[in-house]
């Protein structure tokens, strides 16, 4: 049987700009207005000083599982902490350095 060469090449992503029309920018105030109407109005929005994020999910499939936590309080404290099955990651930053 001969031999036949195969193109193994990946080709590079394409590069697609999202619309920045008037009436795109208008649509996505539109959607903003209603997604904080949704929940209680921008007021109540502004006035969350901290917020926690928990998440149990798995990836390829349940090749791996992660369970991840986010820890925001305002102004910048941002921590993250991730269970993998090879180890713990944390991950935090107070606006400046991290």
């Amino acid at each position: 049987m001969p031999v036949r060469a195969i193109d193994l090449t990946i080709p590079e992503a394409r590069k697609e700009t999202a619309l920045a029309d008037t009436a795109s920018l208008e649509q996505g105030k539109k959607l903003l207005e209603r997604v904080q109407q949704a929940v209680g109005g921008a007021d109540k929005l502004a006035a969350v000083r901290d917020a926690v994020e928990t998440a149990d999910f798995e990836v390829e499939s349940g090749a791996m599982k992660v369970l991840q936590t986010n820890r925001w309080v305002a102004p910048e404290h941002f921590r993250q902490e991730m269970v993998l099955p090879t180890g713990q990651i944390v991950a935090y930053t107070d606006g400046k350095s991290g």
